[in-house]
């Protein structure tokens, strides 16, 4: 639903894509996927740019589901990546720092987030469920 809305604010100037298995069926806890479309959005695109492409991509391995949120905008600071695995809690990124730790509080041995970021060339943010796990 927010990605419809986000595609009516900006219309032609984001590209939303996504890659989802047909038969994948599967639950995703609450603000999990939604923080990190919206961070892609607006502080990944539109920070400096004026259009841009967001990805989702989920595929499934023999034991997880793997899920990778992606954007061709400006990258984002390794010190902010720094701060959100950060034990401190902060008022900034916080929509990223409470998706990392909801992955690890519920998961057993979830590494959380996973980001891969390249100045001018976008971000790239990964994570896994275990199949089988209960939400």
């Amino acid at each position: 639903m927010s990605t419809i809305l986000e595609k009516a604010r900006f219309g032609n100037r984001l590209e939303i894509e996504f890659t989802i298995p047909e038969d994948l069926s599967l639950k995703v806890p609450p603000l999990i996927l939604q923080p990190l479309i919206e961070n892609a959005i607006k502080h990944g695109i539109f920070k400096d740019k004026k259009s841009g492409k967001v990805h989702l991509n989920i595929h499934s391995s023999s034991d997880h589901y793997h899920f990778r949120v992606s954007d061709d905008g400006v990258g984002i600071d390794p010190k902010i990546i720094e701060s959100i695995y950060s034990a401190e809690d902060t008022s900034q990124h916080i929509g990223l720092q409470t998706t990392h730790k909801r992955l690890v509080a519920t998961y057993k041995n979830n590494p959380g987030l996973d980001f891969n970021s390249s100045p001018g060339q976008g971000t790239s943010v990964t994570f896994k469920i275990p199949k089988g796990a209960h939400i």
